[in-house]
């Protein structure tokens, strides 16, 4: 037969258990400042993506022209 325990016991409240209002608002206030610092970083890697792209499209230009110049170069050989 299983022994019963008659005495309960029961968790006293600390001011731990329940954030203060306090609390939430500096809570919000670093996850609003962490939102500011993400969006100041995307614009950097937004303005990062706009170079790259356009550095590619000028690289993209240059091998055009360089392989003209190696058909003409391959075009004049020919006719020697």
């Amino acid at each position: 037969m299983a022994a019963s325990s008659s005495t309960r016991y029961t968790r006293l409240k600390t001011d731990d258990d329940e954030p203060t209002s306090s609390a939430f608002e500096e809570i919000i206030m670093k996850q609003e400042q962490i939102i500011r610092d993400q969006d100041e970083d995307l614009v950097l890697v937004g303005k990062s993506v706009n170079t790259l792209k356009h550095m590619s499209y000028k690289i993209g230009d240059e091998l055009d022209q360089q392989a003209v110049c190696v058909m003409l170069d391959f075009s004049c050989m020919s006719l020697l």
